[in-house]
């Protein structure tokens, strides 16, 4: 008898149901919609109000905000701290 390889025991990967793949969208959208209207705002201000110490503070308090999203989701999902 050979051993089993890693593949072979592999589950299939489940099909997302309508109600998954909007969830996934809306997080997608709430997570990339300010970035872009970052950037199109500087594309339009650059120069007229906009230098780099605003960008550089709005990338830092972006950052800040989406730590402390994922460290919200991950301590209300991982551990039912929600309820």
């Amino acid at each position: 008898m050979s051993p089993a390889t890693p593949l072979s025991r592999a589950t299939p990967t489940p099909i997302p149901t309508a109600a998954g793949r909007f969830e996934r969208t809306v997080a997608v959208a709430t997570v990339f919609t300010p970035l872009i209207g970052f950037l199109i705002g500087i594309a339009f201000l650059w120069g007229k109000g906009i230098g780099d110490l605003d960008v550089g503070l709005c990338l830092g308090m972006y950052a800040v905000t989406m730590l402390g999203i994922t460290l919200g989701f991950h301590r209300l999902f991982t551990h039912h701290s929600g309820t």
